[in-house]
């Protein structure tokens, strides 16, 4: 719809049994948008570790960054695959940070050769905006938004916009911080889960863990329930850093989780019909690992 968030044409699947994921109904998630480097088309992003587990194998492994449409111009991302760059340019999105990436929005299939019924669009960035507070060795603050250089056409069918998390999902209400409401809140999203309202991310990232693990060729969905991070001991709790920014994603027996590719991308909760992003992808442990769930930027009012 070209004025309701979250809701799209073709309707996802849900319910149904990245990593560990399924691949998605084309244009079920009409919001996600693959940031490429304009010159080649190239996905890019990829982390230190994995250059050089690459080289070790003869070649270089450079991944995707994924994004959420929030209006007919805004992307909003991860800010670690941009942060090296604007830095050297004091913050300012340059003529050359503006012309070496492109956004991919409406697509399907990660090469563009495949793109499913040739109905995406690539539109170049006008603005990148990093957190002012984001913190490069915590992660804290992973957040980035894109001003594309032109608006979208919302009625068309492959594009939406995903909702911003409404009140009642954002902190401190999505993450109480003492631990009888902690526990409240973990019982709270298993009882959504049960009534189908869904967490899932979305991305074109890694298939597996490891430098062999290639990225996937499709838009792939995956399942996964939120992880309160004031819960100690806790998985989450000893994994990230600032309780108020970051929260997880993820099973404790492992076996479904984002990876490597997907970062940017959203975690989104279906609440009254429509999809609303409650975070973003930023990092984690290895890939669908026991006991080691993705961490995400939670998405702060204070920070609207």
């Amino acid at each position: 719809s070209p004025i309701q968030c979250g809701c799209a044409f073709y309707q996802p699947i849900i319910r149904a049994r990245i990593v560990g994921g399924i691949e998605s109904i084309p244009h079920s998630w009409p919001w996600i948008v693959s940031i490429r480097l304009a010159s080649t088309n190239s996905p890019f992003c990829g982390t230190y570790l994995d250059l050089l587990i690459s080289f070790q194998f003869l070649f270089v492994l450079i991944l995707y960054l994924g994004g959420s449409l929030i209006t007919d111009r805004y992307v909003l991302t991860a800010a670690h695959c941009f942060y090296d760059e604007l830095k050297k340019t004091g913050g300012k999105t340059t003529a050359a940070i503006r012309s070496k990436y492109i956004i991919v929005i409406g697509a399907h299939y990660s090469t563009e050769k495949n793109t499913y019924l040739n109905s995406h669009l690539r539109i170049p960035a006008n603005l990148i905006i990093i957190h002012p507070q984001y913190d490069t060795n915590t992660k804290v603050n992973d957040i980035a938004l894109i001003e594309l250089s032109r608006s979208v056409d919302l009625a068309d069918k492959t594009i939406g916009f995903i909702c911003l998390p409404m009140t009642t999902l954002r902190y401190p209400k999505l993450f109480p911080s003492d631990q009888a409401n902690a526990v409240m809140f973990q019982m709270y999203y298993f009882l959504l889960s049960l009534y189908k309202y869904l967490q899932i991310a979305i991305g074109w990232g890694r298939v597996r863990e490891g430098s062999l693990g290639r990225a996937s060729n499709v838009l792939l969905q995956v399942e996964l329930p939120i992880q309160s991070p004031y819960i100690r001991p806790s998985d989450c709790a000893d994994q990230v850093y600032d309780p108020e920014k970051q929260f997880c994603a993820g099973v404790t027996q492992g076996g479904k989780d984002t990876c490597q590719g997907d970062s940017g991308g959203p975690l989104m909760l279906t609440y009254n019909h429509t999809w609303q992003i409650v975070g973003i992808t930023s990092y984690g442990e290895g890939c669908a690992r026991a006991r080691k769930p993705g961490k995400l930027s939670s998405l702060n009012p204070k920070d609207d």
